[in-house]
């Protein structure tokens, strides 16, 4: 418990995951960790993987920073943070990159419904979002969406009610 507690105070988990090499004992001791932070040098694939490999009950906090992301790399992850997350996610997509589409983005995609989320924070710079079709986003309290632009028919009030 004293190694979890070490590895949170890194706040990268491609360095919590590398200090596996210092100790057979320490080589999945970061897929415990009940907190999850992405610096933005991380290859959206990458999270992805430590997702699908991440062991501990609850993962309570998830924080990813990315450089100009596209839609295919962010619904590679999000659909199984979303089966994951029970408490809050913070989402920051920076651009770097200024080519844009007609619209004056960088395409959308369909955020998944997080129904044990206690709070979403997003910032997707030109990434376009579609509010699920389906589910309830059940246990939110705190929603933050900071240039985020919406498509689709569906309501945001729907998923959040």
């Amino acid at each position: 418990e004293l190694l979890i507690d070490v590895l949170l105070k890194i706040r990268d988990d491609a360095a919590a995951a590398r200090t596996s090499v210092l100790s057979r004992r320490w080589l999945r001791v970061w897929t415990l960790l009940p907190e999850l932070h992405f610096l933005p040098h991380n290859d959206p694939h990458r999270i992805r993987l430590a997702l699908t490999t991440h062991e501990a009950p609850t993962l309570g906090f998830l924080d990813v920073a990315v450089i100009d992301a596209t839609t295919e790399s962010m619904v590679a992850w999000l659909q199984i943070a979303a089966r994951r997350l029970s408490g809050h996610l913070l989402l920051i997509n920076t651009e770097e990159n200024t080519s844009l589409d007609e619209a004056g983005e960088r395409g959308a995609f369909e955020l998944p419904c997080f129904e044990d989320a206690m709070s979403i924070s997003l910032e997707l710079g030109r990434l376009g979002l579609v509010v699920p079709s389906s589910g309830v986003f059940a246990r939110l309290t705190n929603l933050i969406l900071n240039r985020v632009r919406l498509h689709g028919s569906s309501m945001l009030g729907d998923a959040l009610s």
